[in-house]
């Protein structure tokens, strides 16, 4: 589904605001329930590489244990990327510096059907 840039924008910042304020229920609301996740971060919890986290409740049950693994994580928004399929969004992982790129995939519904996230090799770059 393709959107515009500021609704791009609008749903980045709304997702990361309730990533850094640990808000489950608005972190959740962007996603269909089948929703598919892979990071760094997934491969760490599950000791595999490239490892997914599939399903809206797994999705819970893995934030949860990031939240709670790294309590003081806070991510600044830089920039939106629109696409025909969806939309990308960079942050700024604090207080670690690292950059990560999001890139979200969305149905006809609206909702992220595919969340991947890719981070820079060293902080800040």
């Amino acid at each position: 589904m393709a959107i515009d840039y500021d609704e791009a924008w609008r749903q980045a910042k709304a997702y990361i605001d309730a990533f850094n304020s640990h808000d489950l229920d608005a972190y959740l609301a962007q996603f269909h329930d089948d929703v598919t996740h892979g990071s760094t971060y997934v491969d760490d919890r599950t000791g595999q590489e490239n490892s997914f986290v599939n399903g809206k409740q797994a999705h819970r049950e893995y934030i949860t244990w990031l939240w709670e693994q790294e309590p003081a994580w806070r991510n600044v928004l830089q920039e939106v990327f629109a696409g025909p399929h969806g939309y990308a969004f960079l942050t700024r992982l604090e207080p670690d510096g690292w950059q990560v790129v999001w890139v979200r995939e969305i149905g006809a519904d609206g909702l992220v059907r595919s969340q991947r996230l890719y981070r820079s090799r060293t902080p800040e770059g």
